[in-house]
């Protein structure tokens, strides 16, 4: 017991050197397609330690089929001790950062001067992860590995874990270090996502010669959206209507127009029943109308429930509780790259860092709260 506790006081966190590397983090620019600053710090990082037994595999740019300047990063620390491969994974992108990107530190909370984000989302989740690798490397046999998963264009739909190949990753299970929730909390349940487009053809004619040879498809996409299921549909499901486009001058009869929304369910009954609905609308209107439609899906990502009683929730359940915090296990209606790790059969859930109004100039971190989160990690991969 008194060994035991020797050596937790030893695994101990390096607040300082956590904090300087989440500042030199959050000052680069990296948003989408243009991460490649932040994976040259990454690689740098991980270069300087390769003696110590750590391993990079980094996937070349064109492994990602939507473009960018750099691809996925995984790096693997080995381990001697008891347990399973653990894999921890956190994204590489921002949103679009201003060109005004001052970063402040005041009464220990961590924000931007000016019209732009902090990009704490996920700067921080890189930051924790790098100081999981600091400390694996140091106690090989507080962990039998490491797999650590650095992913691109997260922000546009998880689209560059879609592109994981599950043969290259020995973890059956992980934590996705990218959660705006509070320390103390994860994200065990998240709904199926999916695209959609509706195409409206109508006949273009003359609107003042020759209304009445015209077909306008403005008209019938208004019949269409009035139509469309839209907001909390049931308990489980939403719809969305995100853009309407189409037509042109106003001498022209309009014969097309686009109509996009997306679909999310936590149940694959509601999923198949809104978006058959969603279809049958735009296909059954434009066509009483007297016109023609096309219709498309785009998969986004399935949904995930963890079992409770998996490796994910107990081991992050024991560790809460040891050091003293209440483990909170949450519902999010979001979507990400958790929900593409579950699909390759990955157990996988989002980790609270207590990020705080993500995506707006608003964003902060309370540096407590995230040494809170860090601890708790350390604490999950290394019990």
């Amino acid at each position: 017991m008194q060994k035991r506790h020797i050596n937790k006081d030893a695994l101990r966190i390096n607040k300082d050197r956590l904090l300087k590397r989440l500042i030199e983090l959050c000052s680069i620019a990296g948003s989408s397609c243009k991460e490649s600053k932040v994976a040259e710090y990454i690689l740098n990082f991980a270069e300087e330690r390769v003696g110590s037994g750590l391993i990079i595999q980094q996937f070349p740019p064109e492994s990602i089929p939507t473009g960018g300047d750099t691809a996925n990063i995984l790096i693997r620390i080995p381990g001697v001790g008891q347990g399973e491969i653990l894999l921890l994974s956190a994204h590489l992108d921002t949103v679009p950062v201003g060109e005004d990107h001052s970063i402040v530190l005041q009464d220990g909370i961590l924000r931007i001067e000016g019209d732009s984000v902090l990009g704490g989302d996920d700067r921080a989740g890189v930051a924790a992860a790098l100081e999981m690798i600091e400390i694996g490397l140091m106690f090989p046999d507080k962990h039998a590995g490491l797999e650590i998963l650095f992913i691109v264009q997260e922000e546009l739909g998880a689209l560059g874990s879609r592109t994981l190949d599950r043969s290259v990753i020995k973890a059956n299970f992980g934590y996705n270090l990218d959660g705006e929730t509070p320390p103390g909390s994860i994200i065990v349940r998240a709904p199926r996502k999916a695209k959609y487009m509706c195409e409206v053809h109508g006949i273009s004619s003359h609107a003042a010669l020759a209304p009445d040879k015209g077909l306008s498809a403005i008209k019938i996409a208004g019949r269409i959206v009035s139509d469309l299921p839209q907001g909390q549909v049931d308990s489980d499901t939403t719809a969305n209507i995100g853009s309407i486009s189409g037509g042109g001058q106003t001498n022209i009869v309009p014969d097309y127009v686009q109509i996009t929304g997306e679909v999310r369910s936590f149940t694959s009954e509601g999923f198949k029943k809104v978006s058959d609905d969603v279809e049958r609308i735009c296909s059954t209107i434009t066509v009483d109308s007297g016109g023609r439609s096309g219709f498309s899906w785009e998969h986004a990502y399935y949904g995930y429930s963890v079992d409770p009683e998996g490796s994910c929730i107990t081991r992050f359940e024991d560790a809460c509780k040891r050091i003293g915090i209440e483990p909170k296990l949450l519902t999010s209606p979001g979507g990400g790259d958790s929900n593409n790790l579950n699909a390759l059969g990955i157990e996988n859930v989002v980790f609270g860092l207590g990020m705080h109004e993500i995506h707006t100039p608003n964003e902060y971190l309370v540096i407590n709260e995230f040494y809170t989160a860090v601890e708790i990690l350390k604490e999950v991969v290394f019990s």
